[in-house]
């Protein structure tokens, strides 16, 4: 059923506790490489630029220039591992591979309402104002994609994922009304 290609876990039951991850691979923009060439190309003219003129000025530039080529190269290459245990839902967003900052935990006690994104069911919250957040992989043709409503610190949210088979179950278990597959 799933069209994109993120990388499966697994579902276990741990001394009664119900445990299910799901990993979502970010798809990388297309605006993405001309980007990082034009930062490397405005880095390496400052570094020459440097170089040539003996200006300190210029090589302070081309370092900074440096550093946001690799903060901007980190930030494209983003994953977001969904981890469902007991009625409780927690979103990481995976930075490079290499760093693990946890998004969102949600209570599905505060759950509106979770379904395909182009459901009927949530008409009567798409005119709502709200915070949005995107922990999906970006294709917005992908099949895969739910919308989530529901309350965090007494904020109404709206949270775009794509949840394996598995995870949708184990929240329909806990809240099935509002669970719409």
């Amino acid at each position: 059923m799933m069209q994109h290609n993120p990388i499966a876990r697994h579902t276990k039951i741990l001394m009664g506790d119900l445990y299910s991850e799901w990993l979502v691979k970010r798809k990388t923009p297309a605006y993405a490489f001309p980007v990082k060439i034009l930062i490397f190309a405005a880095m390496m003219i400052a570094l020459t630029l440097a170089i040539l003129t003996f200006h300190v000025v210029i090589f302070i530039i081309a370092i900074a220039i440096g550093v946001g080529f690799y903060l901007y190269s980190a930030s494209v290459n983003l994953e977001f591992e969904y981890i469902y245990v007991n009625g409780e839902l927690d979103i990481d967003k995976i930075i490079n591979q290499a760093k693990r900052k946890r998004a969102l935990t949600f209570d599905m006690n505060h759950l509106e309402i979770i379904a395909p994104e182009a459901s009927h069911y949530l008409d009567s919250y798409n005119n709502k104002t709200c915070k949005t957040f995107d922990f999906s992989s970006g294709d917005k043709a992908s099949t895969g994609r739910y919308v989530m409503y529901g309350t965090v610190k007494n904020e109404m949210i709206k949270v775009i994922l794509e949840p394996n088979d598995r995870i949708l179950n184990d929240m329909r278990m806990s809240s099935p009304r509002k669970v719409i597959l």
